[in-house]
């Protein structure tokens, strides 16, 4: 956390993007940094970047069960409709990956719940 601050305060690019397209926060979201990805959203990351399969951090911290960061990334306004290149939402990845707590977090969140249907 504190090396994160450091290049944050050394002016670091805090939306750079790896070969994948993954930024920091999505890095973070992945391995579940919770407070470095609120160091990061603190310090003006997009919150709704796409890597280069279309995928955003908040369906990242989906896909990994990371209830906390979820809930973090909706309170800075992710966008919890968002679709991936192939259009799957954060709310499909979690009923496919079966993460009752998430499905919660994003249906009290408002997550379209019709946009998984031709999933079923």
């Amino acid at each position: 956390e504190k090396i994160v601050q450091t290049l944050i305060n050394s002016n670091a690019e805090v939306n750079a993007q790896n070969l994948k397209g993954q930024t920091a926060l999505m890095l973070a979201c992945i391995m579940g940094h919770e407070k470095i990805v609120q160091t990061l959203i603190n310090s003006n990351a997009e919150v709704n970047a796409q890597d280069l399969k279309g995928q955003t951090a908040l369906m990242l911290a989906c896909a990994m069960g990371q209830k906390k960061i979820v809930q973090a990334l909706i309170n800075s306004n992710a966008d919890i409709n968002a679709q991936d290149l192939e259009g799957y939402t954060a709310l499909m990845l979690a009923y496919l990956l079966e993460r009752q707590d998430i499905i919660k977090i994003l249906n009290d969140s408002t997550a379209d719940r019709r946009s998984w249907c031709h999933i079923v």
